[in-house]
């Protein structure tokens, strides 16, 4: 079966470096509640790779409640946003029955 990619990505654009400062800082200390927090404001402004993360985030019960609607949900905006990887977790949870979810 595949596996969801879940690693993090941590290259974001220098204009929101301080911000992934932040959110690897909260990451680290197992802080996913801050993580999301930041990762939201990132991905509300179109930010593909913090959208792919928050997919990760809610595949995986990273400190939130499982969510799956979300997960497809941010993984869809990740692939519309370019990321690969969100586009890749996009058609694996598809194949795993979540279309059902949208």
């Amino acid at each position: 079966m595949k596996k969801i990619v879940t690693s993090l990505e941590l290259l974001l654009t220098l204009s929101y470096s301080v911000t992934l400062n932040e959110d690897l800082s909260a990451l680290e200390k197992g802080d996913y509640q801050t993580a999301k927090v930041i990762l939201e404001e990132l991905a509300n402004k179109n930010n593909a790779i913090a959208q792919f993360n928050l997919g990760i985030i809610y595949h995986n019960w990273n400190g939130v409640k499982q969510d799956f609607y979300k997960t497809k949900e941010w993984f869809s905006k990740a692939c519309t946003g370019g990321d690969q990887n969100g586009c890749n977790n996009y058609k694996i949870v598809n194949e795993q029955g979540y279309q059902k979810l949208a």
